[in-house]
């Protein structure tokens, strides 16, 4: 089975979540996604919305 990792992070506007999320990624060498690429991938699958 896969070794995968899933952080998520729940930030408000101006809270510098993203920039954070972006730092971590790159300490742990994992990719980091944003909310749009997710919306993407669930909008292609049909998976869920957000709203």
């Amino acid at each position: 089975m896969a070794n995968n990792k899933v952080i998520t992070i729940g930030r408000e506007f101006g809270s510098g979540g993203r920039e954070i999320g972006e730092r971590v990624a790159k300490l742990l060498d994992i990719p980091c996604f944003d909310r749009q690429l997710v919306e993407m991938a669930s909008e292609k699958w049909a998976w869920i919305r957000f709203t």
